[in-house]
């Protein structure tokens, strides 16, 4: 779990790729698919829905960055 615990909250290597579980498990829940259909799905489909995931995390990342930010203006312009 120490690989699992380290992508989580990001202190993983660098350039490594994650572990293939990791990858598998990630693909499988946010596409909710099956193992049947993980198994079935085209590997550069695979890689292309990869992308596609990390894309819309650091989206969401960056804009709960930009929320935390305003609200910290937001008490600092209000003390």
């Amino acid at each position: 779990m120490l690989p699992v615990e380290s992508i989580i909250d990001g202190t993983w290597g660098g350039s490594k790729p994650p572990p293939k579980e990791f990858f598998d498990f990630t693909l499988m829940k946010n596409m909710r698919w099956s193992w049947e259909d993980l198994s079935n799905t085209p590997s550069y489909v695979q890689r292309y829905c990869w992308d596609i995931i990390q894309r819309q995390l650091e989206h969401e990342h960056d804009e709960a960055d930009k929320q935390r930010r305003a609200n910290q203006q937001a008490r600092g312009a209000t003390s």
